[in-house]
Order: structure tokens, then C-alpha cells, then sequence
């Protein structure tokens, strides 16, 4: 049973969370708003210190006051600066709660199992890591995708060039990576389906956006803010989006 300070410090994230979600879910992207409340609901109400590794400014602070949110990145806007080869600069159990969405598949598979050594180093409860899940299916869903764009717009994304560069992390690779680096932790998995979906959205989104096309836009905002996601516990061919939560 919680005390009454930390019911108290939940009834309050719960209130601003949701004034956080009437300001924000029309102005940020409704992929961004996914991604990032995925992550964030997995964020004990108690937790009073979180990391945000991969954060820009203090977007994710919006979404968990009363915490005191720090958010880390490789370039501004972010309240540390650090290379992506720097050793965190936190000394261990430093925050009850590690997030890092969108970063594993922006880094060389080579560097993941250092970088997950070091989420677990400074976390002392939990880590929570989101990525989009690599196999076979999504990798090739990604490369009709950037095929479409380049044909129908002349459009290129870096995003999704450093996918193929570095590679889509696999579940398999990352449970491995993180059994050595948290021994004895337990691992919760959820999964994203609908990778057909997803990319449906950009492609409207990317048409909408350089072609003044306002069908594709309808559809976009048909798609992105009507559409429940779905989600299971184990992963399927049809898998966008894994969601990991570690806890320690």
C-alpha cells in the first residue's frame, strides 16, 4: 500500500498528465505523442528522479511532474550534452527510473551493449527502453517505404537511413544484452502491431506535407488520432514497436 505522500504524488502526475495531454496531443505529432506516453506510463507514480536518455528538452517532463525529469542527448536541446561514446556522467542508482525511447536503432549494434550497461548503472529501479522492433518483415516494409518516398516526392529520412545503416534491434539480440547487463532483472515486453499502418501514416504524412495534399492529409488525421493501436505481450511478424521495461 502506498503512503499518503506518495498517493498524493500520483493524484498529481495523473492531474498533470492530463493537462499535459489536452495541450500537447494537438500540437505534438501523434507518433511523437505515442512514443512518448508509451514510455512514460511505465513510470512508477512514486518515482521522483528519471533520466530521459534521448530527450529533447523537457518534453518528458510534461508527462511525469512532480518528477524531477533530466533529459540527456547528443546534441541540444537536452539538459546534458554528452558524445556517444561518453561513459554517463551519473554516479550509480542515480535515478529511481532510465527511460531511452528511439535510441538503440540510432547507434551501431557494437555500442548497444555498453549503452544498456550504463542505463542499468545509473537506474536503481527501473529502465525502460521503446524502439521500433527489427525483423525481417519490418526491416523490408522499411525499404518499400523509403523506395515510395524517393519515387513519388524525392524525399530521403535520415531517420530511417540510420535504420538500414545501423540495423533494426532485434528482440532476441536486446534480451541477451540485457540479461548480461542486469542479471536476475525482470523483463516485462509489450508490442506494437500494425506496421502497414505506420507506415500508410508517414507516407500521408510526407504527402500532405510536400505536396499540399489535402485527401492525404484527411487520411493522416483519420489514421494517427482515431486508430487504436494494438498490443500484445509476445511478438508477432506483424510487430512495429517494442516497449521493454526492466526492472531492477
Amino acid at each position: 500500500m502506498r503512503d499518503s505522500s506518495s498517493a498524493a504524488a500520483g493524484d498529481r502526475r495523473t492531474w498533470r498528465f492530463r493537462v499535459a495531454r489536452a495541450r500537447t496531443i494537438v500540437l505534438w505529432q501523434p507518433d511523437q505523442w505515442r512514443r512518448m506516453t508509451l514510455v512514460a506510463a511505465r513510470v512508477p507514480d512514486d518515482a521522483m528522479t528519471v533520466l530521459d536518455v534521448g530527450g529533447r528538452g523537457h518534453q518528458m517532463a510534461r508527462l511525469l511532474g512532480p518528477a524531477t525529469v533530466t533529459s540527456l542527448n547528443v546534441r541540444p536541446p537536452a539538459d546534458v550534452v554528452v558524445s556517444p561514446q561518453d561513459r554517463l556522467p551519473f554516479a550509480d542508482g542515480a535515478f529511481d527510473v532510465v527511460l531511452s525511447s528511439d535510441v538503440l536503432e540510432h547507434m551501431p549494434a557494437a555500442d548497444r551493449p555498453r549503452h544498456l550497461q550504463e542505463l542499468v548503472r545509473v537506474a536503481r529501479r527501473r529502465v525502460v527502453l521503446c524502439w521500433p522492433a527489427g525483423s525481417p518483415t519490418k526491416d523490408a516494409a522499411e525499404e518499400r517505404l523509403q523506395a515510395r518516398l524517393r519515387a513519388e516526392l524525392d524525399v530521403r529520412l535520415d531517420f530511417l537511413e540510420e535504420h538500414r545503416q545501423f540495423g533494426l534491434p532485434r528482440e532476441a539480440d536486446v534480451r541477451s544484452i540485457v540479461e548480461d547487463a542486469a542479471p536476475g532483472a525482470r523483463l516485462s515486453w509489450s508490442f506494437q502491431e500494425g506496421i502497414a499502418h505506420g507506415d500508410a501514416l508517414l507516407l500521408d504524412a510526407m504527402r500532405a506535407r510536400h505536396r499540399k495534399d489535402v485527401r492525404a492529409l484527411l487520411r493522416f488525421v483519420r489514421g494517427a488520432y482515431l486508430h487504436r493501436p494494438r498490443y500484445r505481450a509476445t511478438s508477432s511478424p506483424d510487430s512495429s514497436r517494442a516497449v521493454l521495461v526492466i526492472d531492477l
